[in-house]
């Protein structure tokens, strides 16, 4: 991804904030080298034990955040910059999915609860690859999908989203609540870091929709379902990110392009991948994204048809490159995504009561214009040699 000039001017003066600095958390957990030992192989268990001996509580978010970051980056020691984003995909799962199996043991908000772990984990695998010149981009997307795997698998039959039944939804809930926290850790650490947030958000969305994926193959739910819930958390997450630091509308508008084109490309490639249907796929993440846009802007103050538009380009760049790298039909994966987008602008707009017909055009108009962007320049056709003739007749001699 192109840097951003306008977003590198924004945060010019904090990147020296944490640069070469420790990692991010004020508040640490004690953990044993035994049960760092546990959590590199995957012992949920542990997690439980040290956050419960550290006594974190599971109803404050932002103690959550801290203790899976620190937690994280206690299990991360030892990684070297090849083998970083492997490892932290699986920590990232271990850590955030016991978290979340606490909460749902205890009776706690589970989606508050995978939604601070997964950003406290974010920030973290940043931090940590940062620390051993890792790419950050690649550990963001790493994280983003371990904790999102993770909290999918720990969730189990809790009623997530409050409705009285524990179904499906619930676990897509999940799915936009990790997805969310990820994002937002993502772009966060970014600006601490002073590196570019746009390009986090763009690969902390592609890990959680792969996740997303991977999840509904496997248990056999609705993979449009499961994209649109990663689709709309990672947009809410990055938009949310936008406003705890305080960004301006611009640099609002382009966090949430880049996760809508994340979440995009990487739903396209894994259906194809796995077997899923692309379209659907495409789709639906254009749908979750406008949606999740359009609602995070109106719930902030901010001009709703502008993040529809945003969300709506982000959407047709990431279908037309996610289409060209799984060697799909681009025409119809374009299709979907601009039918997506319309239905995100209406579901947004009965969310928020804004008026239907306006965000629908400007979605449209969006998706139209990533496309455009992105879709190859024709190369110009080469004329086949051909030797000169003499267009007159020979003169008799």
């Amino acid at each position: 991804m192109k840097t951003q000039p306008l977003l590198l001017r924004l945060f010019a003066g904090l990147t020296m904030f944490l640069a070469g600095a420790a990692l991010l958390h004020a508040q640490t957990v004690e953990v044993s080298p035994s049960e760092i030992s546990a959590i590199q192989g995957g012992d949920r268990a542990a997690v439980k034990e040290v956050l419960r001996r550290n006594g974190v509580d599971l109803n404050d978010p932002q103690a959550v955040r801290q203790a899976v970051g620190s937690l994280v980056e206690s299990a991360s020691a030892g990684v070297d910059a090849a083998g970083a984003a492997q490892a932290l995909e699986a920590i990232s799962s271990t850590v955030v999915g016991g978290a979340v199996e606490a909460a749902t043991e205890t009776g706690g908000d589970v989606g508050s609860v995978a939604e601070a772990a997964s950003a406290g984990a974010t920030e973290s695998s940043v931090a940590v690859a940062l620390s051993v010149g890792a790419d950050p981009g690649e550990a963001a997307e790493a994280a983003s999908r371990g904790g999102t795997r993770g909290a999918s698998d720990s969730a189990g039959s809790a009623d997530v989203n409050g409705d009285g039944t524990a179904d499906s939804r619930d676990r897509d809930e999940v799915v936009s609540r990790t997805s969310r926290g990820a994002s937002e850790g993502a772009v966060e650490v970014s600006v601490r870091m002073g590196i570019d947030p746009s390009a986090m958000a763009e690969r902390s969305a592609a890990g959680s929709s792969r996740a997303a994926v991977e999840g509904a193959v496997a248990t056999g739910g609705s993979v449009g379902d499961a994209v649109r819930a990663s689709a709309r958390g990672s947009v809410q997450g990055a938009s949310r990110g936008a406003t705890t630091l305080g960004l301006e509308s611009a640099s609002r508008d382009q966090l949430i392009r880049s996760a809508s084109t994340g979440s995009s490309e990487s739903a396209i490639m894994s259906a194809a991948e796995l077997g899923a249907d692309p379209l659907e796929a495409s789709r639906a993440s254009s749908s979750g994204a406008v949606s999740g846009a359009v609602e995070e802007a109106a719930a902030a103050g901010q001009d709703s048809q502008a993040a529809a538009t945003a969300a709506g380009a982000g959407a047709g760049a990431g279908t037309i490159r996610g289409a060209e790298a799984a060697g799909l039909p681009v025409g119809e994966m374009a299709q979907a995504a601009e039918q997506g987008a319309v239905e995100g602008a209406e579901e947004g707009a009965a969310a928020t009561g804004e008026d239907a017909a306006s965000l629908a055009e400007a979605a449209e108009e969006g998706v139209l214009e990533g496309e455009a962007e992105s879709e190859p320049e024709p190369q110009p056709s080469e004329s086949p040699d051909v030797e000169d003739t003499d267009d007159d007749p020979d003169s008799p001699s």
